[in-house]
């Protein structure tokens, strides 16, 4: 069974002994993040969980408005 979280952080720490590395390790790690994330998305709406487009909306509305609320009528407090 798929578990069901509504609310996570994660966090990706870089080596910056090397900054050549940087970047292609940071977008490395975003892709496997988006594809664990699609995927899951993708088991919770075959089985008809409104789950997935609850979180993508939130997220869209955080990146659209960062420091305000303002005009965000799916955002809790």
């Amino acid at each position: 069974p798929l578990p069901t979280l509504a609310t996570a952080v994660v966090v990706i720490a870089l080596d910056l002994s090397q900054p050549n590395d940087c970047l292609p390790t940071l977008e490395r790690w975003l892709r496997r993040l988006r594809e664990r994330l699609d995927a899951a998305y993708e088991r919770l709406r075959r089985r008809g969980s409104k789950l997935p487009d609850q979180l993508l909306g939130r997220g869209r509305c955080k990146r659209l408005q960062p420091r305000t609320t303002v005009g965000c009528s799916n955002h809790r407090r």
